[in-house]
């Protein structure tokens, strides 16, 4: 029995939950695969996958889908695909969207149990959270997991009461502007960073021996993409200043900007991220009658 011993620890009322559940996985970069991974591992059997991006080498250093043989590939599709490679039986789909008011309402059509957070644009996790909240749906999100080296610093907590992460701030202050104040389980890191943690350039030229984009790219049609995020620095995402990238589904990136910035990240600390969301909404699972 392949969640034999999920069942012994975990006990068989809350792996018929699993069994029955579904989960919708919104970002499967560094974060979102692990997350994906343990829930799919612990018996998950429904899996909505919504992500827009393709795989780039420089992905490879800390996102558990990103191998030589998926550069180039949808994110969304590749982690379904990988889903039910280890459990057959579960059941995977795969949204190549990315996060907005346009498609928000994909994710709710899904009729998940709980919403696995891991997107990077902090305007969509506001509006992700928003929506969640107004329509009764368990959500735990990631915070600010790039910069940081130390996973002893990983901590959880609801997103109104985190401290000494500024991707959570902002959240926090967007959330208040909205009227919300209900808040939501979240992983965050407490690290302070060091200020030498990113390559930085000017007119699509970047410092660094090898240095390349990891871009988040917001779709704009016809295949091109063009980035104009308020990303903030603890975000597991690259550029930050104005700027934009074309890019055909697997093809080469073109880049013109007056300022590019390439955020340093591990994995050590991304997959201690992913864990911890997976345990959140393992909880949200426990809790649901």
């Amino acid at each position: 029995m392949m969640f034999q011993r999920t069942a012994i620890i975990y006990g068989e009322p809350l792996c018929r939950k699993l069994e029955r559940g579904c989960v919708a996985i919104c970002g499967a970069g560094a974060v979102g695969s692990f997350a994906a991974e343990a829930l799919c591992r612990l018996g998950v059997g429904e899996f909505h996958i919504f992500d827009f991006d393709v795989f780039e080498q420089s992905n490879k250093n800390r996102q558990l889908c990103a191998l030589d043989s998926t550069i180039g590939k949808s994110k969304a599709q590749v982690q379904c695909g990988r889903i039910l490679d280890i459990n057959p039986l579960a059941r995977a789909a795969a949204h190549d969207v990315f996060i907005d008011e346009t498609s928000l309402g994909q994710i709710f059509d899904a009729k998940p149990d709980v919403i696995v957070d891991a997107i990077d644009s902090i305007h969509s996790k506001v509006l992700l959270a928003c929506a969640a909240i107004e329509c009764g749906v368990p959500i735990v999100s990631s915070m600010g997991a790039a910069r940081k080296k130390n996973p002893l610093e990983v901590k959880t907590a609801d997103i109104f009461k985190t401290y000494a992460c500024p991707l959570a701030a902002r959240i926090r202050k967007a959330l208040r502007q909205k009227g919300i104040k209900k808040g939501y389980k979240c992983v965050f890191s407490s690290e302070i960073v060091e200020e030498q943690t990113h390559l930085s350039g000017q007119g699509g030229a970047l410092h660094g021996e090898g240095a390349d984009l990891r871009s988040m790219q917001v779709p704009l049609g016809g295949g091109h993409f063009e980035r104009k995020d308020e990303a903030c620095d603890d975000c597991d995402i690259a550029p930050e200043s104005a700027f934009s990238v074309r890019r055909g589904r697997g093809g080469d990136l073109g880049l013109s900007a007056r300022k590019t910035k390439i955020i340093g990240s591990s994995i050590i600390v991304t997959g201690v991220f992913g864990l911890n969301l997976a345990n959140l909404a393992l909880e949200e699972f426990s809790n649901k009658k």
